[in-house]
Order: structure tokens, then C-alpha cells, then sequence
């Protein structure tokens, strides 16, 4: 019996209102949506994962599935943080999954090279510069995520209670304009597009 059977049968007997299935690719979200009753999926979902507007969140939203985004900031790639020669732990995926050596490569980094997301990071921030003045790459980055209305949530990490605030203020922000939105799916598709498909 399959995992979607298994649910389903818990589901039927009232041990469960719903369920959610966590997916690492736009081909995994299609199979559950079209062979589960999964009320929810979690996927990765960042400014560096943009064909998930077109290929996922639009069946989604007609099949009444909700979106959770995870890694909504390329593990701190859109923090605006991090040079090329900055240094990661030794125990920190980012320094040893980069590759995707250990498990999906999407989970770190949204698997994009390194350098490369340095470069569009700052390219965004500076594309952004005039959107949300007051606000950091990292809330532009959220709130470039939550102006998709299909988006039910994000799951952006935090390490101390004012990066939690700060990530909380997002959802009361003015959505970035349509130019900007434009602007940035031309240089996903220019910079991006060609390094990460087929890893989504």
C-alpha cells in the first residue's frame, strides 16, 4: 500500500482532517496533486526557482492546493550577506552539500553555484533598489514570494527574535511593482534558468 493510500485510509476513518506532502521538484507537485487529495504542498521557492510560478503554483491554486514556501532565500544567498569568499563551518550543508554531494542540491543554495548566486544576489538587490526602500534584500526576497497570490505561506529561518520580526513585517509590505517583477523574471531567465533546470 502506497503512502497516498495510507493517508487516504486514515483520512476516510476521521484520524485526519488533512495532509500535506513536502516535494523537491515542480514534477513531484503535479504527480501529488494529480494523484492524492493532499491539501497542501511545500516546495522550494525563492527568486532563483522562478519556472515554479508556471509550472506548479497556477495547478495548484486550480486544484484548491495551498503552497507553502521553504528555503525562500536560497540558504541566505538572498540575505544580501555573503561575498564570494565568505567561509561556511565545516558542519554547514552550505559548505559541504553545494553539489548536492550528500542529498537534493536544491536544498542548499536553491542549487544554484555558489558565485554565480552571488552575482544575481547583488544584481536583484540592485534591480530592487528603488522597491521598498526601507526594507532589506532578504524582506524584498519574501515579499517578492508572498506578491504570487497562490502562496498560502512562508517558511523563511531565523536566528534570533528580531530576524523573526523583521521576516513578520514582509506580509504587511506593498507588493513590488509589475515592472520589477518583469524586470526580475528576464534576469532569472539571462543568469539562472540555464544552471538550475532539470534540478527542479
Amino acid at each position: 500500500m502506497s503512502a497516498f493510500e495510507n493517508l487516504e485510509k486514515i483520512k476516510k476513518q476521521g484520524l485526519i482532517k488533512n495532509y500535506g506532502v513536502s516535494v523537491e521538484t515542480i514534477e513531484e507537485g503535479v504527480f501529488c496533486i494529480e494523484n492524492s487529495s493532499a491539501s497542501s504542498l511545500q516546495v522550494i521557492f525563492n527568486i532563483f526557482r522562478q519556472r515554479v510560478v508556471e509550472g506548479l503554483l497556477k495547478k495548484a491554486s486550480s486544484n484548491d492546493v495551498g503552497i507553502i514556501a521553504r528555503v525562500p532565500l536560497a540558504s541566505g544567498l538572498l540575505s544580501g550577506k555573503f561575498s564570494k569568499n565568505h567561509e561556511f563551518a565545516e558542519s554547514d550543508h552550505r559548505n559541504f552539500n553545494s553539489d548536492g554531494q550528500l542529498f537534493n542540491v536544491g536544498e542548499t543554495f536553491a542549487g544554484v553555484p555558489f558565485d554565480l548566486g552571488i552575482e544575481f544576489a547583488n544584481e536583484v538587490e540592485s534591480l530592487l533598489s528603488e522597491e521598498l526602500n526601507e526594507a532589506s534584500l532578504a524582506q524584498k526576497s519574501l515579499r517578492w514570494i508572498l506578491d504570487h497570490s497562490e502562496i498560502s505561506t512562508v517558511i523563511p529561518g531565523a536566528t534570533t527574535s528580531k530576524q523573526a520580526a523583521q521576516n513578520a513585517e514582509v506580509s504587511a509590505m506593498n507588493p513590488i511593482s509589475n515592472k520589477a517583477h518583469a524586470n526580475l523574471k528576464e534576469l532569472y531567465n539571462e543568469k539562472i534558468d540555464s544552471s538550475v533546470r532539470g534540478r527542479y
